[in-house]
């Protein structure tokens, strides 16, 4: 008599529950940190079209637009001081790059690096 096995074991299947939930909270954990960074993006993005109408662009004004956005967007995880102006021929370039530490399991945590940037056209 031949018998063919089908399927999983009770030890595949448990094996198999573990890394979805590995991989679940992961993702839980992490979710926050990417919403986070996509305000920022978008603050950082929109900076150019909030500048394009305005006359004597300066790196104070850009700062207290930034500090402005930061604050309807209730985004805590960089302040306004912490994004570089620096200044390109007669442009501005606008940068975000910062890291985000997010706690995992235990001890293990995920480091994620975020950069982003635009450019305000004078």
């Amino acid at each position: 008599m031949k018998h063919k096995q089908q399927g999983m074991t009770l030890i595949g299947w448990a094996g198999t529950f573990v890394i979805v939930l590995l991989l679940a909270l992961a993702a839980i954990r992490l979710a926050p940190v990417y919403m986070q960074y996509f305000r920022i993006a978008d603050v950082i993005r929109d900076v150019p079209i909030e500048m394009q109408n305005q006359n004597n662009i300066s790196p104070a004004k850009i700062l207290s637009y930034l500090e402005k956005r930061f604050d309807i967007e209730a985004i805590n995880v960089i302040v306004a001081k912490d994004i570089k102006i620096t200044r390109q021929s007669d442009n501005f370039v606008v940068t975000a790059d910062y890291d985000h530490q997010v706690p995992y399991i235990g001890n293990v945590n995920f480091l994620v690096e975020f950069n982003t940037m635009s450019l305000v056209r004078r």
